[in-house]
């Protein structure tokens, strides 16, 4: 019986060690939170810096001829979100991101005026379709206001840019080649900007073998 008791002893404080460990590397939510925000063609294209692990964030839209904030969306997991259906009045529209994780929350507020002169829709697509580390990505805005530069994101990281020259109504265009790219899976999307604000894209995703 000794041995035993002595072994449940050693169980208990081995468990206890473990536990300590695991959570002295667990993530606790960070004490700053920052929320941007894009103006767009009758949209608002919204985003945070994470809340940790884990974390959920909820956006509200304050109403000026209602209660207060209206819930727009709830429980997301991403760092970004699009607002559509907005009205270009020239009139700001506030909004407020709630972050939480546990028993913490925090939130920020930011103001954005849609505007009809943002650019128009892009589009943008890949050549991968068979998992292949040699690849383009590719867009196309064919109609709407022209933007003045360009911007494509690999799961969330800007990696190419460059300028554009603006000339609506005319159709504007961009490629960019990936060569012997890492294995892994990529998420991309493609911002267009001008002086009035921006359009981004559909996101999409490319798997590399």
């Amino acid at each position: 019986m000794r041995k035993n008791k002595i072994y449940i002893s050693l169980f208990m404080v081995l468990f206890l060690l473990t536990a300590n460990i695991a959570s002295s590397f667990a993530e606790d939510p960070p004490d700053t939170f920052y929320l941007y925000s894009y103006p767009g063609d009758a949209k608002a294209y919204l985003e945070w810096t994470s809340f940790g692990t884990g974390a959920t964030y909820e956006i509200r839209q304050y109403s000026p001829s209602g209660p207060g904030y209206q819930l727009i969306a709830s429980e997301l997991t991403q760092t970004f979100y699009t607002v559509t259906g907005l009205t270009n009045d020239g009139y700001p529209k506030i909004f407020v991101v709630i972050a939480r994780n546990g028993n913490r929350s925090i939130d920020a507020t930011t103001q954005v005026t849609p505007s009809a002169n943002a650019p128009g829709t892009v589009q943008a697509d890949s050549s991968n379709w068979n998992g292949s580390r040699n690849y383009s990505v590719t867009w196309n805005l064919w109609w709407g206001n022209n933007a003045t530069s360009w911007q494509l994101f690999e799961n969330g990281r800007s990696v190419a840019s460059g300028n554009l020259t603006a000339n609506t109504p005319n159709p504007q265009s961009g490629r960019v080649d990936f060569t012997n790219h890492a294995p892994g899976t990529y998420t991309y999307k493609v911002r267009l900007t001008n002086a009035f604000g921006i359009s981004e894209s559909n996101i999409f995703t490319v798997t590399v073998n």
